[in-house]
């Protein structure tokens, strides 16, 4: 068999080829003017990535940029991928203000798929900018490993369109800022390699499968940008079904609720189907998790509450409570206002509500017992806090009943969905566990008394980043009885 057939039998089995200076290279594809792409490492195949492939062609992927701006919010002017060289022409409405790319993930669709469109609307509510929404659905509904390979070219044409702005147009680098769904927040990262002082990537639950524990040029990675900022939602492992990535890729990576089992998302799928259509309720009942990240980065945009996140290092230290301060390492927004800080990278927890405003006030309270009265009860406490402005719902220390002893600080996290304000008072309550029926017996016949004393509240509020102190002076609290705190010292 000589060399040209065994080439022509190689590339009949799927295989992408290209002829290079005169000789056959295997895996690899050349699209002037955006480069070549090969499967040679770190895109070979490895134990994350089983199956590899090169991307599909431009005429294929047919990619289109639709540019939304303030006098044309509802008609987008459409430019092809393969137009890039005529993008003033084209874009002529295009002037110097902040750029907003909107890029969607696997088998998503810009016609079908409403929250780039209701992303775009928020985004011109907020400010004059111009907003890109990257059309790219025909390149993300291939298999998973050639979509993933698409993703490498459509961020590279993505780059060019936004050199030639940078260019022509004379908007800098710094002022661009693309936002990516799952596989497209690959695709961002792709892009801003290629662009020398890219201003900021948000990565909206960024795609794991193909991607976790790879090398950075292989998926997002803070190099990508100025400022990269990433939210988790669905990062359990994928025989969990989870989508998103564990693993942290930005300067600052978010994990709301822990990152995975987002509040809400026990969906009914006849519900949703019903409310919002067999395809938007398809994907809200079994990707839940997955779009939340969209949702949350959504809502963040024009809402006053600030998705307060505090830094921490992991999910054990935030449920023992370790990190519910914002501290020197200082606390952070999630969503839309992020901001930098010198370059530090850091992981941030939070927790949002499981409906909309999904984003809570955070009300930490430290509720120390008296060290004068010696006393050992288990039960359960109830708190509930009164500002200037509203008052809490009532919250629990836990599910399970603990142990109240003398000398002890019990945590509880309240949350609201709209500042409360100034806090003026605490109102606590605690319920006493049985025990057995010895115990229970015992303390009937002799009339023990069961009670706890409370020494001082303290209230921490991370939005503000104050701490308000509430005296009780050692007063006791028999069991069910509501006791009212507001003497401030």
């Amino acid at each position: 068999m000589n060399r040209c057939l065994a080439f022509v039998l190689l590339c009949g089995l799927s295989l992408r080829c290209t002829f290079v200076a005169g000789l056959t290279k295997l895996n690899e594809v050349c699209y002037p003017p955006l480069g070549c792409f090969s499967t040679d490492p770190p895109f070979d195949v490895n134990i994350h990535r089983p199956v590899t492939s090169t991307p599909e062609s431009p005429e294929t992927i047919k990619t289109v940029f639709k540019l939304y701006t303030q006098k044309n919010r509802q008609k987008p002017t459409d430019l092809k991928a393969t137009q890039a060289e005529n993008v003033t022409k084209i874009w002529s409405n295009f002037i110097v203000r902040p750029v907003k790319v909107i890029i969607h993930g696997y088998y998503e669709d810009v016609s079908l798929d409403t929250w780039m469109k209701k992303m775009k609307d928020e985004l011109l509510i907020h400010g004059d900018y111009n907003v890109i929404i990257v059309d790219w659905s025909l390149g993300a509904k291939s298999t998973y490993s050639i979509s993933v390979a698409n993703a490498r070219l459509v961020g590279a044409q993505l780059a060019s369109v936004i050199q030639k702005i940078v260019d022509s147009v004379g908007i800098p680098p710094l002022l661009f800022h693309i936002i990516g769904h799952s596989l497209g927040a690959h695709v961002a990262g792709y892009t801003g390699e290629k662009i020398n002082g890219l201003g900021r990537i948000s990565g909206l639950d960024p795609a794991g499968l193909y991607f976790e524990n790879t090398d950075p040029k292989v998926r997002l990675d803070p190099s990508d940008a100025i400022f990269v900022d990433v939210i988790h939602t669905d990062c359990r492992p994928l025989p969990y079904l989870g989508l998103g990535t564990f693993q942290a890729l930005g300067h600052y990576d978010f994990y709301p609720n822990l990152g995975h089992d987002m509040p809400g998302c026990l969906r009914n799928p006849v519900t949703d189907i019903k409310e919002l259509g067999l395809r938007e309720g398809v994907k809200e009942t079994f990707g839940c998790n997955h779009i939340r990240s969209i949702t949350y980065f959504m809502e963040s945009i024009n809402t006053k509450c600030p998705f307060t996140a505090y830094p921490c290092n992991g999910e054990a230290d935030f449920l023992s409570g370790e990190c519910k301060v914002c501290g020197a390492q200082k606390c952070a927004r999630m969503g839309f206002h992020c901001e930098p800080s010198n370059g530090v990278t850091q992981t941030f927890y939070l927790t949002t509500a499981g409906s909309k405003p999904y984003c809570q006030y955070h009300y930490e309270i430290n509720i120390k017992l008296s060290t004068q009265n010696s006393f050992s009860e288990m039960g359960i406490m109830f708190a509930s806090a009164k500002g200037t402005s509203g008052v809490t719902k009532t919250f629990q220390n836990q599910e399970s009943s603990t142990l109240f002893k003398t000398d002890q600080t019990l945590r509880l996290t309240l949350t609201h969905s709209s500042d409360i304000g100034e806090i003026q008072s605490v109102t606590l309550r605690w319920e006493r566990e049985a025990g057995t029926l010895a115990t229970l017996l015992w303390n009937l016949f002799w009339q023990i008394p069961q009670k706890i004393y409370i020494e001082r509240v303290q209230v921490y509020t991370p939005e503000t980043n104050k701490t308000v102190g509430l005296c009780a002076y050692d007063r006791s609290m028999d069991h069910d009885q509501t006791l009212l705190i507001n003497s401030k010292c």
